[in-house]
Protein backbone atom coordinates (compact mmCIF):
# COMPACT_ATOMS: atom_id res chain seq x y z
CA UNK A 1 0.00 0.00 0.00
CA UNK A 2 2.82 2.50 0.56
CA UNK A 3 4.60 1.85 -2.74
CA UNK A 4 1.01 2.50 -4.11
CA UNK A 5 0.89 5.83 -2.07
CA UNK A 6 4.02 7.14 -3.00
CA UNK A 7 3.40 6.36 -6.80
CA UNK A 8 -0.30 7.93 -6.64
CA UNK A 9 1.89 11.26 -5.57
CA UNK A 10 4.34 11.23 -8.08
CA UNK A 11 1.59 11.22 -11.00
CA UNK A 12 0.04 14.04 -11.41
CA UNK A 13 -3.42 14.05 -13.25
CA UNK A 14 -6.00 12.03 -13.44
CA UNK A 15 -5.15 8.77 -11.58
CA UNK A 16 -7.82 6.88 -13.56
CA UNK A 17 -6.31 7.87 -16.91
CA UNK A 18 -2.91 6.41 -15.58
CA UNK A 19 -4.98 3.45 -14.63
CA UNK A 20 -6.13 3.29 -18.21
CA UNK A 21 -2.61 3.34 -19.71
CA UNK A 22 -1.32 0.40 -17.36
CA UNK A 23 -4.49 -1.72 -18.67
CA UNK A 24 -4.14 -1.12 -22.47
CA UNK A 25 0.31 -1.86 -21.78
CA UNK A 26 -0.52 -4.84 -20.20
CA UNK A 27 -2.86 -5.88 -23.07
CA UNK A 28 -0.19 -4.64 -25.32
CA UNK A 29 2.65 -6.28 -23.98
CA UNK A 30 0.27 -9.87 -23.88
CA UNK A 31 -1.09 -9.30 -27.83
CA UNK A 32 1.97 -8.30 -28.89
CA UNK A 33 4.24 -11.10 -27.58
CA UNK A 34 1.91 -13.65 -29.08
CA UNK A 35 1.42 -11.89 -32.84
CA UNK A 36 5.01 -11.06 -33.55
CA UNK A 37 5.09 -14.83 -33.61
CA UNK A 38 4.46 -15.00 -36.99
CA UNK A 39 7.74 -12.39 -37.64
CA UNK A 40 9.80 -15.06 -35.73
CA UNK A 41 9.37 -18.20 -37.46
CA UNK A 42 7.41 -17.50 -40.18
CA UNK A 43 10.13 -15.92 -42.15
CA UNK A 44 12.92 -16.52 -40.08
CA UNK A 45 13.07 -13.16 -38.35
CA UNK A 46 13.90 -12.21 -34.62
CA UNK A 47 12.95 -14.68 -31.36
CA UNK A 48 9.56 -13.14 -30.44
CA UNK A 49 11.31 -12.25 -27.03
CA UNK A 50 13.20 -9.59 -28.89
CA UNK A 51 9.99 -8.14 -30.09
CA UNK A 52 8.60 -8.08 -26.67
CA UNK A 53 11.89 -6.60 -25.50
CA UNK A 54 11.29 -3.90 -27.97
CA UNK A 55 7.86 -3.32 -26.91
CA UNK A 56 8.72 -3.00 -23.29
CA UNK A 57 10.89 -0.02 -24.46
CA UNK A 58 8.81 1.16 -26.32
CA UNK A 59 6.30 1.79 -23.10
CA UNK A 60 8.79 2.46 -21.07
CA UNK A 61 9.61 5.40 -23.16
CA UNK A 62 5.82 6.25 -23.58
CA UNK A 63 5.39 6.89 -19.78
CA UNK A 64 8.45 8.32 -19.25
CA UNK A 65 7.51 11.20 -21.98
CA UNK A 66 4.38 11.24 -20.43
CA UNK A 67 4.98 11.68 -17.33
CA UNK A 68 7.59 14.60 -18.33
CA UNK A 69 4.89 16.09 -20.06
CA UNK A 70 2.51 16.25 -17.03
CA UNK A 71 4.53 18.71 -15.62
CA UNK A 72 4.34 21.24 -18.13
CA UNK A 73 1.76 23.65 -18.36
CA UNK A 74 -0.37 23.05 -21.18
CA UNK A 75 -0.39 26.44 -22.35
CA UNK A 76 3.27 26.01 -23.31
CA UNK A 77 1.99 23.74 -25.84
CA UNK A 78 -0.16 25.99 -27.89
CA UNK A 79 2.38 29.01 -27.66
CA UNK A 80 4.94 26.45 -29.38
CA UNK A 81 1.94 24.77 -31.68
CA UNK A 82 3.08 27.64 -34.58
CA UNK A 83 6.36 26.30 -34.98
CA UNK A 84 5.11 22.76 -34.45
CA UNK A 85 2.90 23.17 -37.22
CA UNK A 86 5.35 24.71 -40.09
CA UNK A 87 8.29 22.25 -38.93
CA UNK A 88 5.51 19.23 -39.64
CA UNK A 89 4.49 20.68 -42.97
CA UNK A 90 8.12 21.05 -44.10
CA UNK A 91 8.34 17.50 -42.86
CA UNK A 92 5.51 16.10 -44.41
CA UNK A 93 6.71 18.02 -47.56
CA UNK A 94 10.03 16.38 -47.29
CA UNK A 95 8.56 12.72 -46.85
CA UNK A 96 6.25 13.04 -49.81
CA UNK A 97 9.20 13.37 -52.54
CA UNK A 98 12.32 11.75 -50.18
CA UNK A 99 10.48 9.48 -48.16
CA UNK A 100 11.14 6.15 -47.47
CA UNK A 101 8.80 4.09 -49.65
CA UNK A 102 7.36 1.11 -47.86
CA UNK A 103 4.35 -0.55 -49.68
CA UNK A 104 3.42 1.76 -52.49
CA UNK A 105 3.65 4.53 -50.41
CA UNK A 106 6.02 7.45 -48.08
CA UNK A 107 5.09 7.90 -44.74
CA UNK A 108 8.47 7.54 -43.13
CA UNK A 109 11.77 9.39 -43.14
CA UNK A 110 15.54 7.79 -42.15
CA UNK A 111 16.74 9.26 -38.98
CA UNK A 112 20.78 9.92 -39.48
CA UNK A 113 22.71 8.36 -36.94
CA UNK A 114 20.33 6.50 -34.64
CA UNK A 115 19.34 4.72 -38.11
CA UNK A 116 15.23 4.62 -37.26
CA UNK A 117 12.18 6.09 -39.23
CA UNK A 118 10.04 8.62 -38.00
CA UNK A 119 6.48 8.73 -39.30
CA UNK A 120 5.72 12.73 -39.88
CA UNK A 121 2.28 12.31 -39.79
CA UNK A 122 1.87 11.69 -36.20
CA UNK A 123 3.77 14.56 -35.64
CA UNK A 124 1.73 16.52 -37.88
CA UNK A 125 -1.67 15.11 -36.69
CA UNK A 126 -0.85 15.89 -33.12
CA UNK A 127 1.09 19.67 -34.46
CA UNK A 128 -2.68 20.47 -35.96
CA UNK A 129 -4.73 19.73 -33.23
CA UNK A 130 -2.75 21.58 -30.53
CA UNK A 131 -3.12 25.03 -32.84
CA UNK A 132 -6.56 24.71 -33.74
CA UNK A 133 -7.36 24.11 -30.30
CA UNK A 134 -5.12 27.38 -29.46
CA UNK A 135 -5.99 29.74 -31.83
CA UNK A 136 -10.22 28.88 -31.78
CA UNK A 137 -9.54 29.71 -28.03
CA UNK A 138 -7.34 32.69 -28.65
CA UNK A 139 -9.67 34.00 -30.74
CA UNK A 140 -12.89 33.80 -29.15
CA UNK A 141 -15.91 35.05 -31.14
CA UNK A 142 -13.23 36.02 -33.99
CA UNK A 143 -12.82 32.23 -34.88
CA UNK A 144 -16.45 32.30 -36.68
CA UNK A 145 -15.46 35.22 -38.81
CA UNK A 146 -15.05 34.45 -42.74
CA UNK A 147 -11.75 35.82 -43.09
CA UNK A 148 -10.01 34.75 -40.18
CA UNK A 149 -11.27 31.34 -40.23
CA UNK A 150 -10.26 30.69 -43.83
CA UNK A 151 -6.53 32.09 -43.35
CA UNK A 152 -6.05 30.84 -39.82
CA UNK A 153 -7.98 27.67 -39.45
CA UNK A 154 -9.26 26.33 -43.11
CA UNK A 155 -6.33 26.57 -44.68
CA UNK A 156 -3.54 24.69 -42.10
CA UNK A 157 -6.67 21.73 -42.02
CA UNK A 158 -6.78 21.78 -46.09
CA UNK A 159 -2.90 21.94 -45.97
CA UNK A 160 -1.54 19.17 -43.59
CA UNK A 161 -4.37 16.87 -44.54
CA UNK A 162 -3.99 17.16 -48.38
CA UNK A 163 -0.29 16.31 -47.62
CA UNK A 164 -0.86 13.33 -45.57
CA UNK A 165 -3.95 12.18 -48.06
CA UNK A 166 -1.61 10.97 -51.17
CA UNK A 167 0.04 8.64 -49.28
CA UNK A 168 -2.15 7.85 -46.12
CA UNK A 169 -5.69 8.64 -46.66
CA UNK A 170 -7.23 6.77 -44.15
CA UNK A 171 -5.13 8.77 -41.92
CA UNK A 172 -5.87 12.00 -43.38
CA UNK A 173 -9.96 11.34 -43.43
CA UNK A 174 -9.69 10.68 -39.35
CA UNK A 175 -7.68 14.01 -38.71
CA UNK A 176 -10.03 16.07 -40.96
CA UNK A 177 -12.78 14.39 -39.03
CA UNK A 178 -11.37 15.22 -35.52
CA UNK A 179 -10.41 18.94 -36.70
CA UNK A 180 -14.20 18.98 -37.63
CA UNK A 181 -15.84 17.83 -33.69
CA UNK A 182 -13.16 20.42 -32.59
CA UNK A 183 -14.57 23.04 -34.85
CA UNK A 184 -18.54 22.10 -33.54
CA UNK A 185 -17.43 22.10 -29.99
CA UNK A 186 -15.48 25.15 -30.42
CA UNK A 187 -19.39 26.71 -31.84
CA UNK A 188 -17.58 27.85 -35.50
CA UNK A 189 -20.76 28.90 -37.54
CA UNK A 190 -22.45 26.13 -39.01
CA UNK A 191 -22.26 28.02 -42.82
CA UNK A 192 -18.40 27.49 -42.33
CA UNK A 193 -18.56 24.21 -41.12
CA UNK A 194 -20.31 23.14 -44.61
CA UNK A 195 -17.82 25.38 -46.39
CA UNK A 196 -15.33 23.09 -44.79
CA UNK A 197 -16.77 19.65 -45.93
CA UNK A 198 -17.03 21.22 -49.53
CA UNK A 199 -13.70 22.16 -49.42
CA UNK A 200 -12.56 18.24 -48.57
CA UNK A 201 -15.38 16.73 -51.39
CA UNK A 202 -13.26 19.53 -53.68
CA UNK A 203 -9.88 17.96 -52.29
CA UNK A 204 -10.85 14.65 -52.11
CA UNK A 205 -12.03 14.33 -55.55
CA UNK A 206 -9.22 16.42 -56.88
CA UNK A 207 -6.71 13.91 -55.83
CA UNK A 208 -8.51 11.11 -56.69
CA UNK A 209 -9.22 12.47 -60.27
CA UNK A 210 -5.47 12.94 -60.48
CA UNK A 211 -4.33 9.57 -59.14
CA UNK A 212 -3.87 8.01 -62.83
CA UNK A 213 -1.55 10.57 -63.17
CA UNK A 214 0.83 10.85 -60.42
CA UNK A 215 2.58 7.82 -58.51
CA UNK A 216 2.50 9.21 -55.46
CA UNK A 217 -1.08 9.12 -54.91
CA UNK A 218 -2.71 6.01 -54.04
CA UNK A 219 -6.07 5.89 -55.87
CA UNK A 220 -5.63 2.54 -57.02
CA UNK A 221 -5.29 1.18 -53.75
CA UNK A 222 -7.93 3.06 -52.27
CA UNK A 223 -10.66 2.15 -55.13
CA UNK A 224 -9.50 -1.59 -54.39
CA UNK A 225 -10.03 -1.67 -50.90
CA UNK A 226 -13.36 -0.06 -51.10
CA UNK A 227 -14.53 -2.37 -53.84
CA UNK A 228 -13.52 -4.90 -51.89
CA UNK A 229 -15.38 -3.95 -48.80
CA UNK A 230 -18.75 -3.14 -51.13
CA UNK A 231 -18.52 -7.45 -51.92
CA UNK A 232 -17.75 -6.21 -56.20
CA UNK A 233 -14.03 -7.46 -56.35
CA UNK A 234 -10.64 -7.07 -54.95
CA UNK A 235 -8.34 -8.58 -51.69
CA UNK A 236 -10.59 -9.58 -49.14
CA UNK A 237 -7.80 -11.74 -48.16
CA UNK A 238 -6.99 -9.29 -44.98
CA UNK A 239 -10.61 -9.43 -43.33
CA UNK A 240 -11.08 -12.89 -44.71
CA UNK A 241 -8.52 -14.26 -41.91
CA UNK A 242 -9.62 -11.50 -39.57
CA UNK A 243 -13.17 -12.87 -39.71
CA UNK A 244 -12.10 -16.09 -38.72
CA UNK A 245 -9.51 -15.28 -35.93
CA UNK A 246 -13.18 -13.69 -34.53
CA UNK A 247 -14.73 -16.74 -35.21
CA UNK A 248 -12.53 -18.78 -33.62
CA UNK A 249 -12.42 -16.85 -30.41
CA UNK A 250 -16.13 -17.35 -29.86
CA UNK A 251 -17.22 -15.76 -26.15
CA UNK A 252 -14.35 -17.10 -24.21
CA UNK A 253 -11.20 -17.10 -26.55
CA UNK A 254 -8.37 -19.51 -27.69
CA UNK A 255 -6.44 -18.78 -24.52
CA UNK A 256 -3.12 -16.28 -24.46
CA UNK A 257 -0.68 -17.40 -27.00
CA UNK A 258 -3.16 -20.09 -28.79
CA UNK A 259 -3.47 -17.70 -31.91
CA UNK A 260 -3.80 -19.54 -35.41
CA UNK A 261 -5.06 -16.86 -37.52
CA UNK A 262 -1.52 -15.07 -36.35
CA UNK A 263 0.47 -17.24 -38.83
CA UNK A 264 -2.12 -15.79 -41.77
CA UNK A 265 -2.65 -12.16 -40.94
CA UNK A 266 -0.17 -9.78 -42.99
CA UNK A 267 -0.02 -7.00 -39.71
CA UNK A 268 -1.32 -9.24 -36.54
CA UNK A 269 0.44 -7.09 -34.58
CA UNK A 270 -0.22 -3.77 -35.75
CA UNK A 271 -3.46 -3.35 -37.92
CA UNK A 272 -5.52 -6.49 -37.06
CA UNK A 273 -4.09 -6.85 -33.71
CA UNK A 274 -7.88 -6.48 -32.14
CA UNK A 275 -9.09 -9.65 -34.64
CA UNK A 276 -5.50 -11.17 -32.69
CA UNK A 277 -7.25 -9.99 -29.03
CA UNK A 278 -10.31 -11.73 -29.99
CA UNK A 279 -9.24 -14.96 -30.56
CA UNK A 280 -7.16 -15.50 -27.80
CA UNK A 281 -9.12 -13.70 -25.23
CA UNK A 282 -12.86 -13.92 -26.84
CA UNK A 283 -15.57 -11.73 -27.50
CA UNK A 284 -15.46 -10.85 -23.32
CA UNK A 285 -11.71 -9.78 -24.33
CA UNK A 286 -12.47 -7.40 -27.01
CA UNK A 287 -15.16 -5.81 -25.29
CA UNK A 288 -13.67 -4.89 -22.37
CA UNK A 289 -10.70 -3.50 -24.04
CA UNK A 290 -13.36 -1.29 -25.70
CA UNK A 291 -14.73 -0.43 -22.66
CA UNK A 292 -10.69 1.06 -21.55
CA UNK A 293 -11.15 2.90 -24.45
CA UNK A 294 -14.35 4.85 -23.61
CA UNK A 295 -13.78 4.64 -20.25
CA UNK A 296 -10.66 6.90 -21.53
CA UNK A 297 -13.12 9.45 -23.30
CA UNK A 298 -14.77 9.61 -20.22
CA UNK A 299 -12.54 10.37 -18.00
CA UNK A 300 -11.58 13.30 -20.41
CA UNK A 301 -14.79 14.53 -20.80
CA UNK A 302 -14.49 14.59 -16.85
CA UNK A 303 -11.35 16.93 -17.21
CA UNK A 304 -13.23 19.30 -19.76
CA UNK A 305 -16.08 19.74 -17.54
CA UNK A 306 -13.74 20.81 -14.26
CA UNK A 307 -11.99 23.34 -16.50
CA UNK A 308 -12.75 26.62 -17.45
CA UNK A 309 -10.21 27.83 -19.93
CA UNK A 310 -11.46 27.30 -23.55
CA UNK A 311 -7.62 25.94 -24.34
CA UNK A 312 -7.48 23.30 -22.08
CA UNK A 313 -11.22 22.26 -22.87
CA UNK A 314 -10.55 22.30 -26.71
CA UNK A 315 -7.06 20.61 -26.17
CA UNK A 316 -8.92 17.54 -24.36
CA UNK A 317 -11.43 17.38 -26.80
CA UNK A 318 -9.28 17.44 -29.77
CA UNK A 319 -7.01 14.73 -28.54
CA UNK A 320 -9.34 12.36 -26.44
CA UNK A 321 -11.38 12.21 -29.93
CA UNK A 322 -8.13 11.49 -32.29
CA UNK A 323 -7.71 8.52 -29.76
CA UNK A 324 -10.83 7.53 -29.67
CA UNK A 325 -11.86 7.56 -33.14
CA UNK A 326 -8.67 5.73 -34.28
CA UNK A 327 -9.50 3.31 -31.90
CA UNK A 328 -12.97 2.73 -33.28
CA UNK A 329 -12.22 2.91 -36.80
CA UNK A 330 -9.29 -0.03 -36.32
CA UNK A 331 -11.48 -2.27 -34.00
CA UNK A 332 -14.23 -1.58 -36.96
CA UNK A 333 -12.01 -3.10 -39.93
CA UNK A 334 -11.28 -6.13 -37.69
CA UNK A 335 -15.05 -6.97 -37.58
CA UNK A 336 -15.70 -5.75 -41.65
CA UNK A 337 -17.92 -2.70 -40.58
CA UNK A 338 -15.54 -0.12 -42.81
CA UNK A 339 -12.86 -0.74 -45.61
CA UNK A 340 -9.20 -1.51 -44.17
CA UNK A 341 -7.17 1.68 -43.00
CA UNK A 342 -3.81 0.86 -41.69
CA UNK A 343 -4.42 2.45 -38.52
CA UNK A 344 -2.93 1.17 -35.51
CA UNK A 345 -4.50 0.28 -32.52
CA UNK A 346 -3.74 3.04 -29.72
CA UNK A 347 -1.57 2.22 -27.00
CA UNK A 348 -1.78 -1.40 -27.87
CA UNK A 349 -0.40 -1.98 -31.61
CA UNK A 350 3.42 -2.86 -32.14
CA UNK A 351 5.14 -0.02 -31.03
CA UNK A 352 6.73 2.95 -32.65
CA UNK A 353 6.12 6.81 -33.66
CA UNK A 354 2.76 6.06 -33.59
CA UNK A 355 3.27 5.10 -29.93
CA UNK A 356 5.23 7.90 -28.74
CA UNK A 357 2.68 10.38 -30.13
CA UNK A 358 -0.31 8.71 -28.06
CA UNK A 359 1.86 9.25 -25.36
CA UNK A 360 3.46 12.47 -25.81
CA UNK A 361 -0.56 13.23 -26.31
CA UNK A 362 -2.42 11.47 -23.14
CA UNK A 363 0.55 13.43 -21.47
CA UNK A 364 -0.99 16.83 -22.67
CA UNK A 365 -4.77 15.46 -21.46
CA UNK A 366 -2.81 14.59 -18.01
CA UNK A 367 -1.09 18.16 -17.96
CA UNK A 368 -4.60 19.30 -18.19
CA UNK A 369 -5.84 17.95 -15.31
CA UNK A 370 -2.69 18.37 -13.06
CA UNK A 371 -3.02 22.40 -13.98
CA UNK A 372 -6.47 22.46 -13.80
CA UNK A 373 -6.82 20.57 -10.12
CA UNK A 374 -4.28 23.33 -8.85
CA UNK A 375 -5.93 26.19 -10.35
CA UNK A 376 -9.58 24.99 -8.61
CA UNK A 377 -7.46 24.57 -5.06
CA UNK A 378 -6.12 27.70 -5.83
CA UNK A 379 -9.53 29.51 -6.25
CA UNK A 380 -10.91 27.42 -2.95
CA UNK A 381 -7.99 28.87 -1.14
CA UNK A 382 -8.16 32.39 -2.12
CA UNK A 383 -12.65 32.34 -1.55
CA UNK A 384 -12.03 30.75 1.78
CA UNK A 385 -9.70 34.01 2.42
CA UNK A 386 -12.08 36.33 0.88
CA UNK A 387 -14.61 35.12 3.15
CA UNK A 388 -12.65 34.93 6.50
CA UNK A 389 -11.66 38.64 5.95
CA UNK A 390 -15.38 39.68 5.64
CA UNK A 391 -16.64 37.97 8.33
CA UNK A 392 -15.47 39.40 11.69
CA UNK A 393 -16.03 36.29 13.67
CA UNK A 394 -13.01 34.70 11.91
CA UNK A 395 -10.93 36.81 12.70
CA UNK A 396 -9.18 36.67 16.49
CA UNK A 397 -7.88 39.86 16.19
CA UNK A 398 -11.40 41.84 16.16
CA UNK A 399 -13.54 41.32 19.57
CA UNK A 400 -16.50 40.96 19.53
CA UNK A 401 -19.18 43.48 21.74
CA UNK A 402 -19.88 40.58 24.62
CA UNK A 403 -15.61 40.82 25.05
CA UNK A 404 -15.48 44.63 24.69
CA UNK A 405 -18.44 45.11 27.61
CA UNK A 406 -16.05 42.61 29.88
Amino acid sequence: MQLVDNIQKRLKGDSLIWLSLVVLSIASVLAVYSASGSLSYGVGGPSTETFLLKQLAILFLGFALAYFIQGIHYTIFGKISVLALGLSVILLVFTLFYGMEINDARRWIQIPIINSSFQTSDFARLSLIVYLAYTIAQAGPKASEGQFFMIHILLPMMVVCGLIMPSDLSTALMLFLTCSILLVVSGIHWRLLIFTFGMLFVVGSLFIGLGTLFDSIRSTTWINRITAFLGQEGDTYQITQAKIAIAEGGLFGEGPGNSVQRNFLPSPYADFIYAIIIEEYGLIGGVGLMFVYFFLLFRCVKIVTLTTRSFAALLTVGISMALLLQALLNMAVSVDLVPVTGLNLPFVSKGGTSAVFQFIAIGMVLSVSHFTELQRIAEKENEESTADSVNPESDPSISSPKNDQS
